[in-house]
């Protein structure tokens, strides 16, 4: 009984730490926003020098490259995760049969998010970090075909 209860325990801090990387992916762009908005002054400084479109295109890509190293490695992270649940859930007595299989397929799902779709969604946005705004290429709707699936695959866990 307490093996359940331990995987219970990591599934619902797997579940936080989820919703908290939602949160810091959606506050790392909008923060490119608000340093636009206001600066300090030695920001205002260099935005002045590149220009703000240019700036914040650069700013832009270099929150989009930090939130693809967090969310590659939330998803090596999230690897772990499924695999301690797994053999928690394993080792514990009774067995239950329905939890060892809905794991397994959550640790499936993970790997094809890892090693399939991630590695899409990296390409195809490192093709848009520097396009304009607002503009729709095959790309950006390839990207966000991909990006919908991840959601998705992360709602279903």
């Amino acid at each position: 009984m307490h093996n359940r209860r331990f995987a219970s325990l990591l599934l619902g801090g797997w579940m936080g730490c989820t919703l908290f990387m939602w949160m810091v992916a959606i506050q790392n762009f909008s923060s490119v926003t608000r340093v636009i908005a206001a600066p300090s002054p030695k920001a205002a400084e260099i935005i002045q020098t590149l220009g703000e479109e240019k700036a914040g295109g650069f700013l832009r890509y270099q929150s989009s490259e930090q939130n693809r190293w967090f969310f590659e490695t939330w998803e090596y992270m999230q690897l772990v995760f499924s695999i301690i649940v797994f053999l928690t859930l394993v080792f514990a007595r009774p067995r239950v049969m329905a939890a060892i299989i809905i794991s397994s397929l959550i640790m499936a799902c993970l790997l094809t998010e890892r090693f399939l779709l991630t590695p899409q969604i990296t390409t195809l946005g490192r093709t848009m970090d520097f396009m304009k705004e607002g503009v729709e290429t095959a790309e950006s709707a390839r990207f966000w075909i991909y990006h919908q699936s991840l959601l998705q695959n992360q709602l279903k866990q």
